[in-house]
């Protein structure tokens, strides 16, 4: 039986009085695409912030790869790569300067590291470019190329495909099929 890669139990989250997750409970085993599907306001942003350790939940627990992110930050996190829908970079720096500056804020990143994701996402020919001269979806490559620095056991997509043109799409879905670590894609 595969490992559980996240595991979501009894997660709950309020604001005030509006309860935006309410007794959430699932499991993502190693090497799945799990898809978490819901209209605009279900709590989708808000679960990829738990997951992360960028938000507390109300009550309830998140553990990735056996350890819980509430209570064992670093090493929960040491193991999740994210893209959020409108991935941040500089785009004053190059693709690369935005990959190198990244990798500086983790540990044990390598040159050889950096060359390998650039390789991944297939920017080979452009990573020495200005960011600002990038399309949407060649940025939203460097934003996958930064969460796969680290090999993550779980790569979380938020709207994937969101404004991406159908080469693109392709491309992902292609990355996505031969992708050997788990996948958590959030999408409306």
């Amino acid at each position: 039986m595969n490992k559980k890669v996240l595991n979501i139990v009894g997660l709950n989250k309020s604001y005030g009085d509006r309860k935006v997750l309410r007794n959430l409970s699932f499991e993502v085993y190693a090497g799945e695409i799990f898809g978490f599907i819901g209209p605009n306001g279900a709590g989708k942003s808000t679960l990829i912030r738990i997951i992360s350790g960028l938000t507390s939940p109300t009550s309830g627990e998140v553990f990735v790869c056996g350890q819980s992110v509430q209570k064992n930050f670093e090493k929960a996190v040491s193991n999740i790569g994210v893209v959020m829908e409108n991935c941040q970079l500089y785009t004053y720096m190059t693709g690369r300067q935005n990959l190198q500056y990244y990798a500086s804020l983790i540990k044990g990143i390598t040159k050889d590291d950096i060359q390998r994701v650039i390789k991944i996402v297939g920017m080979e020919n452009r990573i020495d470019d200005k960011v600002k001269n990038y399309s949407y979806g060649m940025r939203q490559r460097i934003g996958l190329a930064q969460a796969l620095l680290n090999k993550p056991q779980l790569l979380i997509l938020d709207e994937p495909t969101n404004d991406l043109d159908l080469k693109s799409i392709n491309w992902l879905q292609e990355f996505l099929i031969n992708f050997e670590n788990t996948v958590l894609v959030v999408s409306h």
